[in-house]
């Protein structure tokens, strides 16, 4: 791909990462900030793989405004689905763990109230232009095949290990949406990595179905972090030992999840 190419994709990601950021006020509603998250990650994804070509300049990364108001939408995000998933498993329930959701509401507050600040005193256009100006001359199918080998080795290392941490699973699911996010843009629907001594095919397909379950996965370690036991300090103990109890059900069903991915991960790195 020449300049002018790359120019275009970067150009069409700030420009939806700038509609997604004007949708994010009044409300920040759970869909505007899922829209802004992906439109950050793409371009993300997009930069972080043209910094692995020869000519790539150190100026290839998003503005800070924008890595800031992408952490302050993920806490609101965060805790409105939390918020959510509470109060759908206690909806059938004669008691409800009232203190908690109010306490996670005002969280809500207070953090929509910190995003709302920082728009007020910050320009996000700012910073997109130097992003174009960086761009390499061009980025070639041997730099493509070079990335991607990169970071499959990456995945196929932290598999090797045999002890996959919730931490390296975080770091398994940003590499493959890097991944996924490319070779969507490059209108590639599949492509090729080593597995040991071989070569083999990895498709789109399997890595959409790879990443909803490791989308579960996250969530799933969110909401544990949702209940920690400064979360839960204060509150009656009897809605401490409801949530605690709902904290351990979340525990178990995460650390299924995580043995199954261990095993498909093993079973598609196969030689590896």
């Amino acid at each position: 791909m020449k300049k002018k190419q790359l120019a275009r994709i970067a150009k069409g990601y700030c420009l939806e990462l700038m509609l997604s950021s004007e949708k994010l006020l009044p409300g920040f509603s759970i869909g505007a900030v899922h829209r802004y998250r992906v439109q950050y990650k793409k371009l993300r994804a997009f930069l972080r793989m043209l910094r692995t070509g020869s000519t790539a300049s150190g100026y290839l990364r998003l503005p800070k405004q924008l890595k800031t108001v992408y952490g302050l939408a993920g806490s609101i995000r965060d805790l409105q689905l939390h918020k959510q998933q509470v109060q759908y498993i206690f909806h059938n329930k004669q008691k409800k763990p009232e203190s908690y959701l109010l306490k996670v509401k005002q969280e809500i507050a207070n953090s929509k109230k910190a995003l709302r600040d920082y728009f007020s005193e910050t320009n996000l256009k700012g910073g997109t232009e130097k992003i174009i100006q960086a761009l390499p001359e061009s980025f070639s199918k041997k730099a493509l095949y070079h990335y991607t080998n990169k970071q499959w080795e990456q995945v196929a290392q932290l598999v090797a290990t045999k002890h996959i941490t919730d931490a390296n699973m975080h770091l398994i699911r940003k590499i493959l949406k890097d991944l996924y996010y490319n070779m969507t843009i490059l209108d590639e629907a599949r492509f090729v990595v080593k597995a040991g001594k071989q070569q083999r095919f990895v498709s789109l397909q399997l890595f959409s179905a790879l990443m909803g379950q490791l989308g579960k996965f996250q969530d799933l370690t969110t909401e544990i972090r949702m209940l920690g036991p400064s979360q839960l300090k204060g509150l009656p103990a009897e809605a401490q030992g409801e949530l605690q109890l709902l904290r351990a059900t979340f525990i178990m069903q995460k650390n299924k999840q995580k043995r199954e991915l261990a095993r498909q991960f093993e079973k598609l790195l196969g030689a590896t």
